[in-house]
């Protein structure tokens, strides 16, 4: 994970070396070398991480969300459908399969240092993951993934080694016994059906083939979330 961009550096340009003939020229102040910049805490290089997912339907704890209960029901945040796993553009230059979001581990939110629980240094940064199935017919296969950070995921659930964890947005995969902050059914009733399609997915049976629907969600946002998760095999 953890392909960052930063700012490129200019380093003076080497002129070649003068003739014999011409007069040496005037000492000139060595350049500074210069310094690399310095990663985000918590980000940058490549490493492992863990994954596990969830949509539980409430705001994030970067502000990103929106009010389905209309002006007025600010306690009552729900996840955008935009975090949802979309396709990412052909060619991309990170070799990205999709595009989605993720709730990170402390270690990639504030760097372990505890900072609080709204709006940490991981929000908006964005990591590269690539991952391969381990279950269906292509066991092995590998997928890679940009993945932006839209929310910490709870101690407890994703921060017990202290490392890099993503908790991938996948509408209808939240583990309701895992969940802390499921609200599907009071913000977003009318699609509860599908939010409830694939939460026992892998866990109820080890036949990847059974215990998921994305066809019951009737966005087609949420419905390509879903399947686009599920084809990963994760």
């Amino acid at each position: 994970y953890g392909k960052h961009c930063y700012a490129g550096i200019s380093c003076p340009r080497l002129e070649p070396p003068p003739s014999p003939t011409d007069p040496p020229p005037p000492p000139s102040p060595t350049p500074p070398t210069p310094t690399p910049p310095t990663p985000p805490t918590g980000g940058g290089g490549g490493s492992q991480a863990t994954t596990t997912r969830y949509w539980d339907c409430s705001g994030g704890a970067c502000g990103c969300a929106y009010l389905p209960l209309g002006p007025g029901s600010d306690s009552t945040p729900a996840h955008c459908h935009s975090n949802a796993m979309f396709a990412a553009p052909a060619g991309n230059q990170y070799g990205a399969a999709f595009y989605g979001a993720a709730a990170v581990s402390r270690f990639l939110w504030d760097g372990n240092t505890n900072a609080g629980d709204w709006l940490g240094e991981g929000c908006g940064k964005c990591w590269q993951v690539t991952g391969a199935s381990n279950i269906g017919p292509d066991v092995g296969q590998s997928t890679t993934l940009v993945l932006k950070g839209t929310n910490i995921c709870p101690t407890g659930i994703c921060n017990d080694n202290g490392k890099a964890h993503f908790d991938i947005a996948a509408p209808g995969f939240d583990v309701l016994e895992y969940s802390w902050s499921n609200s599907c059914e009071t913000v977003e009733p009318d699609e509860l059906t599908g939010f409830e399609s694939c939460g026992r997915w892998m866990i109820d049976s080890q036949d990847p083939n059974v215990g998921c629907d994305c066809s019951k969600f009737t966005s087609p946002v949420l419905k390509a979330g879903c399947e686009n998760f599920y084809s990963l095999m994760w």
